[in-house]
C-alpha cells in the first residue's frame, strides 16, 4: 500500500506507474493534480483491492412520472387471451400469474395509468383458471395526448413550458395504445382494438350480449341428440341446478336468459388431412349465447350435454333439471373441463372499435406463428403413430374402430343417473344458513367491542 501511495504523490507531473485493469483510460498526472490527498489515498486503496480507482457512480433516481399534468380519458380495449397457464381473469394479490395482473403491469409501465385502483376499471365477464378469450372486454381511464375528447378528465397541474410546446408539435395525435401494450404483454395475450367510451360505459353492465364456445372431438358423440337436449337451455330459466351457486358472493338470483345454442362440427380445426375425417379426430363446438351467465354455468351445461351425447342421459334430462319446483336440489355431478372453453364474443352498444392496419398486420402474424407452433405438434404426434401401423398390428383406424369410435369408452355400468344421485343442500337453505352465520358474526362482534369499552378505565376528575 505505501509502495502505491508513494508512486502517485512522487509522479505529480509523469504519468502514473500503475493503472488498474478495470479502468478504461490512464491516470495522467494532471488528471491527479485535480484530486484531493484524501481521494488519492481512497484510490489507492480501491486500486490493491483490484477495483476502480474511480468511486462507482450512484444511479440516477429516476423521475416519478406526473401523472397530474396529463389528460386522461376513458376506453374499451378488446382482449383476446388463451388462459392455459393462467389463474384466471381477475386479478389477484396472492398471485401475479393472472391475464389482468399482466395487463396492469403493462399498463403501468407505459405510463398509461397511475395504478389499479385509480383507473375505474371494469371488465365484461370473469373467466376462470385454463379459460380463454377471443374478445374480452374491459374499460379503464387511460393517459391521452388529446386537449379535447369525449368523457376526459382534464389535468390538474399544467404542463412545463417545453413539455406543452411538444405536445402542441404532436397536435390531435393520439397514443397508439395498441401497439404500446402488445410489446409489454405477453404472447399469449393481445390486445386487439381499442375504443372510446362513455364516462357511464361499464364493460359488465353495458354488455348487451355474450357467446360462449366449447370445443370437442366428436367420438361417439350423438350430435343431434345434444342439439335437442340443448334447445331446452333456449330462454329465461332458474340455473341453480347447472352451475355452483356463489353464496357467499351474495348472489341469490339464479335465473338467467339464454337466446341461441347449437352444436356443430367446427370449421375452426385448421386440419384437412384423412385421419380427420374419423369421429375420433372430428372437432366440434357448442355455441351459447345469453345476456348473462353464473359462475361455472357454461362448463354445468356442457357436462350435461355430454352425457345426452354419450346416450347416458336422455335430452328430457335437461328439462327436467331446470324444473326447480320438481328438483329443487343440484345433484352432484363433475364440471365439464375449462381448457376448451372460450369467451367467443361480447356485444355492445356504442364501441366503435378502432383497427390500426400496421398493428393488425402485426397481430396476424404473431397469431399465425403460434398457429404453426401448434400445428407442428400436432403432426409430430400424428407422425408417431406411423411406425405403429405394422402388417402384425391393429392400424389406429383399427384401434379406433374397436374402442367404438371413443378411445375412452363409457358403459352404462360407469354412469349413475343424475335422477339417482345424491343431492346438495337447497338454494334456500344455504341462503338461510348464510344469513344465520353473518347475524352471528355480527353479535359476536357488538358482543366484543363492548366488552372493550367497559374494560377501559375512566378518567377521574382532579
Amino acid at each position: 500500500m505505501q509502495a502505491v501511495w508513494r508512486s502517485v504523490r512522487l509522479q505529480g507531473t509523469q504519468l502514473c506507474s500503475f493503472q488498474a485493469s478495470t479502468m478504461a483510460a490512464p491516470l495522467t498526472s494532471d488528471y491527479l493534480k485535480t484530486k484531493t490527498h484524501a481521494e488519492l489515498r481512497q484510490m489507492c486503496m480501491r486500486l490493491e483491492q483490484g477495483q476502480s480507482a474511480e468511486e462507482p457512480r450512484r444511479k440516477r433516481k429516476q423521475k416519478q412520472f406526473q401523472f397530474a399534468q396529463h389528460n386522461q380519458r376513458k376506453v374499451a380495449f378488446k382482449v383476446a387471451y388463451f388462459g392455459e397457464k393462467y389463474h384466471g381473469l381477475a386479478y389477484q394479490d396472492d398471485t401475479p400469474e393472472t391475464v389482468e395482473g399482466y395487463i396492469f403491469r403493462a399498463l403501468e409501465r407505459a405510463c398509461l395509468i397511475q395504478s389499479r385502483e385509480t383507473c375505474m376499471f371494469s371488465r365484461c365477464g370473469r373467466t376462470d383458471k385454463g379459460v380463454s378469450a377471443l374478445s374480452q372486454v374491459v374499460a379503464l381511464y387511460v393517459r391521452t395526448n388529446l386537449e379535447d375528447c369525449p368523457s376526459m378528465k382534464p389535468r390538474t397541474q399544467p404542463l412545463p413550458v417545453k413539455k406543452a410546446e411538444k405536445a402542441a408539435a404532436k397536435g390531435q395525435e393520439e397514443i397508439p395504445y395498441v401497439q404500446i401494450l402488445n410489446r409489454l404483454l405477453p404472447e399469449d395475450i393481445r390486445v386487439l382494438a381499442w375504443s372510446v367510451a362513455a364516462e357511464d360505459f361499464d364493460a359488465r353492465f353495458s354488455c348487451q350480449g355474450r357467446m360462449y364456445r366449447y370445443f370437442f372431438f366428436k367420438q361417439n358423440h350423438d350430435l343431434s341428440l345434444m342439439r335437442h337436449a340443448a334447445a331446452s337451455f333456449e330462454g329465461e330459466h332458474d340455473f341453480r341446478n347447472f352451475c355452483k351457486p356463489d353464496i357467499k358472493g351474495g348472489v341469490t338470483n339464479f335465473r338467467r336468459r339464454v337466446n341461441r345454442t347449437s352444436v356443430e362440427i367446427s370449421q375452426h380445426d385448421g386440419t384437412d388431412s384423412t385421419e380427420a375425417c374419423h369421429p375420433a379426430y372430428q372437432l366440434c363446438e357448442i355455441t351459447i349465447h345469453g345476456t348473462a351467465f353464473l359462475w361455472h354455468q357454461i362448463r354445468c351445461m356442457v357436462a350435461v350435454l355430454f352425457m345426452v351425447g354419450n346416450r347416458q342421459e336422455e335430452p328430457s334430462i335437461v328439462s327436467s333439471l331446470l324444473d326447480i319446483e320438481a328438483r329443487p336440489c343440484k345433484p352432484q355431478y363433475d364440471m365439464a373441463s375449462e381448457i376448451p372453453l372460450v369467451l367467443w364474443d361480447c356485444e355492445f352498444e356504442g364501441l366503435d372499435w378502432q383497427y390500426e392496419q400496421p398493428t393488425h398486420d402485426g397481430l396476424q402474424a404473431h397469431l399465425y406463428k403460434l398457429w404453426q407452433q401448434h400445428a407442428m405438434r400436432v403432426g409430430l404426434v400424428m407422425g408417431m403413430t406411423q411406425p405403429l401401423r405394422h402388417p402384425t398390428l391393429s392400424s389406429g383406424q383399427e384401434w379406433l374402430e374397436s374402442k367404438g369410435g371413443n378411445p375412452v369408452p363409457l358403459t352404462a355400468g360407469d354412469h349413475v343417473l343424475l335422477a339417482n344421485r345424491q343431492t346438495g343442500q337447497s338454494i334456500e337453505v344455504r341462503i338461510k344458513a348464510r344469513e344465520e352465520a353473518l347475524a352471528a358474526k355480527a353479535k359476536r362482534e357488538a358482543d366484543e367491542s363492548s366488552q372493550d369499552g367497559a374494560k377501559r378505565p375512566c378518567l377521574k376528575d382532579t
